[in-house]
């Protein structure tokens, strides 16, 4: 894994003292709100008081034609299609307007796009099949902001269409009966961060003339997976939607949502935002991905306990299925950069294999992301098209990028940190060679994958009551994570492999304090650290409870020598990745960038006492930098020594072999080093 950047913030103590004085919390809790912003009383007490009441549903722009279009349907028995979208928020927004209209003998029937074949939103062959089928009116739930064609053809045709959506609205509506969405430029809706699910749940309530209590009572357990699948900001009105969902999940009598819970070995008693992130929606997902989306709609409407317990089984399988898939698909990338090892160094990665699953290549984009610390693009060739997904950070905003090459793409859109687009497949060279110019053009270094910690962490304060103290920042989310925490200066006592080597647990020594933690996802025989190492961390904290025994269950997030500098770390890559671009590099950094012969020769020291190196190449400079050596000079040592044969270096930079019976070897025959001294 790429070394990350990490941003730690510390609360100024006084402030801390005051707010923990001023609001009855935690010295602990509070050092963690001050480093989020909320360093007055008046804040912390509006975060931590009572929740955020839910804003009148007729607050939104054309709530009331909305409703009265839906009760007239409804009265007059017309025929109602609720048309979705395939995607968690778009599932859950289906399930809720479904199970609504159900509730009140509407003649109600549901649409999900597949999305491979239709893809997202309205579109024209659906609209035609459901006039066909006698439709009269037609209810978008997370989609149709955009449908301006579609609009005019179901109008053509004779239906009615009120659309409920929330992604940006354009300057044109769609010519709609009615058009809820936060997002219109003439909405007085004060909260706007909603998910779709979240629409459909105003729709509903303001359908019951906008009293919020039955409506959260039968439907805020859907609405809140909906709402942190589709990760939305979990603050103001969102919070308290996720707060409530989570407590009506705890006692749900929905048999779909008991059976998925069940599936995913999740306590309903215990449920927690972050267990719906990574436990139930990603099976929700894994149906529209793989499957059909409607299987997860079914689950959501099923009354039946037995037929629930079927349908989550499917739903499990498609998710197995679904990490399959990405497991091959990262199995050809590594094929493909193993050929074509140069494209490591290259701004943005583009990368594109033959029919690799629409459904997943944006997940395996963010891991890419997550590997290798670039923003990437992933395209898969099918049928004379190429589709894809791409993944950014920072600065590096998608979205311009793609807007700077536009005439390549037969569509795209996005935002940006994220971005889908569609091309022909032989335009993929010159939109690699595109874009990694326009980042060439603005940024002179790349930016990097970040880290937001909220609080440097002392031995001595990791204890269950602080700990405790955390869960009045839940439910955590977008824009409301998990407390992260930096805590450095630890002694690695111990590593022990678990689940036959796919993680470690490390037992670690800090002042007087021994105690463990968990890497998952990491295994020892690609973790860079040894027996005695110093290494600063990133860890989660949480309250583990085994037979009634409650203990402090630490997880690493990030991990990195004690005493990194990230700063000279990210500029002497920055200058070595120019290098291996052969892009020109200011010939005063020449001293920092050459190494001599004793700088090589402590590197080739180190390999041969270790019998290579196994793991990212990138942990090399864990064990060397410990020397005065820089990245750029370890890793320009490391090419010399290749050259000359003294070593072997994967192409895939995650393992070096050192020659057996080497020779007289002499560095000055290194291509490398001739073109460095040349600088």
């Amino acid at each position: 894994m790429a070394f990350k950047k990490w941003n730690c913030k510390r609360a100024p103590e006084d402030q801390a003292q005051l707010l923990s004085q001023e609001c009855g919390i935690s010295p602990f809790l509070a050092e963690i709100l001050v480093s989020r912003g909320m360093d007055t009383p008046a804040k912390a007490a509006e975060f931590l008081g009572e929740d955020e009441p839910l804003s009148d549903p007729f607050l939104l722009a054309d709530m009331d034609k909305a409703v009265e279009r839906l009760h007239r349907a409804i009265e007059e028995g017309e025929k109602i299609v609720v048309y979705g979208d395939y995607d968690c928020d778009g599932v859950t927004a289906t399930a809720i307007m479904m199970l609504y209209l159900s509730s009140v003998g509407a003649d109600a029937s549901y649409y999900i796009p597949e999305r491979d074949g239709e893809g997202y939103g309205l579109n024209a062959d659906a609209v035609r099949a459901l006039a066909e089928q006698g439709t009269d009116l037609i209810v978008t739930v997370d989609n149709g902001i955009s449908a301006l064609s579609e609009s005019v053809l179901i109008k053509e045709l004779g239906m009615d269409l009120v659309i409920t959506d929330h992604h940006q609205a354009g300057e044109l509506l769609p010519d709609a009966y009615a058009v809820v969405d936060p997002h219109r430029r003439d909405c007085p809706s004060p909260f706007k961060a909603l998910c779709g699910a979240g629409v459909a749940l105003k729709l509903i309530t303001a359908m019951e003339g906008g009293d919020y209590d039955a409506t959260l009572d039968y439907f805020a357990d859907i609405a809140a997976i909906g709402t942190i699948g589709d990760v939305v900001s979990l603050t103001g009105e969102n919070r308290t939607l996720v707060k409530k969902g989570l407590s009506m999940l705890s006692v749900t009598e929905n048999p779909g949502l008991r059976a998925l819970m069940k599936a995913a070995g999740i306590n309903p008693a215990a449920v927690t935002s972050q267990q719906v992130a990574f436990g139930l929606a990603p099976r929700i997902n894994a149906a529209g991905r793989l499957g059909s989306a409607s299987l997860a709609a079914e689950l959501l409407l099923c009354e039946d306990e037995e037929q629930a317990a079927a349908i989550a089984a499917q739903m499990n399988e498609l998710n197995q299925t679904r990490q399959q898939l990405e497991k091959d698909i990262l199995a050809q990338i590594d094929e493909q950069l193993a050929q074509h090892p140069e494209k490591l160094y290259s701004r943005v990665l583009v990368l594109a294999g033959e029919n690799w699953h629409h459904g997943v290549i944006g997940i395996v984009s963010a891991k890419l992301l997550e590997r290798y610390g670039k923003p990437n693009i992933l395209l898969s060739v099918q049928g004379g098209e190429a589709r894809g997904s791409a993944r950014s950070t920072g600065d590096f905003n998608l979205y311009d990028a793609l807007c700077s090459c536009s005439e390549l793409f037969t569509r795209f859109g996005g935002h940006r940190l994220a971005a889908g687009m569609s091309l022909l497949p032989e335009n993929i060279p010159l939109l690699e060679e595109k874009i990694n110019a326009y980042a060439a053009e603005h940024f002179d270094e790349m930016p990097q994958v970040t880290y937001s910690v909220d609080k440097i962490l002392k031995p001595r304060e990791i204890t269950l009551e602080n700990i405790r103290s955390l869960e009045a920042l839940e439910p955590c989310g977008e824009q409301n994570p998990s407390p992260l925490f930096c805590l450095g200066n630890a002694r690695i006592h111990q590593i022990i492999p678990l689940s036959e080597g796919k993680h470690l647990r490390l037992r670690l020594v800090a002042g007087r304090m021994v105690f463990s933690a968990v890497y998952f996802g990491v295994g020892p025989d690609s973790f860079p650290y040894k027996l005695g190492d110093t290494v600063d961390m990133l860890v989660t904290l949480e309250i583990n409870t085994f037979k009634g025994k409650e203990s402090v269950s630490m997880k690493i997030k990030d991990i990195r020598p004690n005493g990194f500098e990230q700063k000279k770390f990210f500029s002497a890559k920055n200058t070595y990745e120019r290098l291996r671009r052969g892009e020109p590099v200011d010939p005063r950094l020449k001293e920092r960038i050459v190494p001599g012969r004793e700088d090589t020769a402590i590197v080739y020291k180190y390999l041969t006492a270790n019998h290579g190196f196994k793991g990212d190449i990138d942990g090399t400079y864990i064990q060397l930098y410990k020397h005065s050596l820089n990245y750029c000079q370890i890793r320009a040592s490391l090419d010399i020594l290749q050259d000359v044969k003294l070593i072997s270096v994967s192409p895939l930079l995650n393992s070096i072999s050192v020659a057996e019976h080497p020779g007289k070897k002499n560095l000055n025959d290194s291509p490398t080093l001739q073109r460095l001294q040349n600088l």
